[in-house]
């Protein structure tokens, strides 16, 4: 059982985890009115959903975003 005490072992994956979790918030937020548009809502679509798939991946591609992980070793 790993207790968490031994710091050796410890990485800065957290970061990579911040910086995953606000790109999904900033695609989503910014897909929200498109979808809308499409008469959509993310509540339901679905994994098969070409058209929010290929929304998701433009506004991915625009994100811009500071991140804490910058100059991190």
């Amino acid at each position: 059982m790993d207790t968490f005490n031994d710091t050796s072992n410890r990485s800065n994956s957290y970061l990579n985890v911040y910086d995953a979790v606000w790109s999904i918030a900033f695609v989503l937020d910014k897909s929200r009115i498109e979808l809308q548009q499409q008469g959509k809502i993310l509540e339901n679509l679905t994994y098969g959903d070409a058209n929010a798939t290929a929304l998701f991946r433009k506004e991915a591609q625009k994100l811009d975003f500071g991140s804490p992980n910058i100059g991190v070793k």
